[in-house]
């Protein structure tokens, strides 16, 4: 992909750097099939997605040639909640 700022080209490097500066994003998350995401802007408000909807990776489909981007990253919304009782399952996909 070519990185814009403005109107200028930028390096890939000089891309990450700015990235990481501006957005609240991570610039890389390892995704499979069943694992939780958050959307992390407001962006496709329209369209029903907001800041913090969250959302399950149904199918990855590998395109040799399409590169698309979404704000996104996973979730373990239970981190930090004081809860009274809970179950857990721990079956193979509890790390999913």
């Amino acid at each position: 992909a070519i990185d814009y700022m403005g109107n200028a080209q930028i390096t890939p490097t000089e891309a990450d750097r700015l990235f990481r500066h501006y957005a609240n994003f991570p610039t890389k998350i390892i995704l499979k099939e069943g694992i939780r995401v958050m959307f992390l802007n407001n962006s496709l408000f329209t369209k029903g997605l907001f800041n913090g909807s969250i959302g399950i990776v149904l199918k990855i489909i590998d395109y040799d040639t399409i590169e698309v981007a979404f704000p996104l990253k996973t979730v373990h919304k239970t981190q930090g909640l004081t809860l009274p009782h809970i179950t857990v399952s721990l079956d193979e996909t509890i790390f999913a």
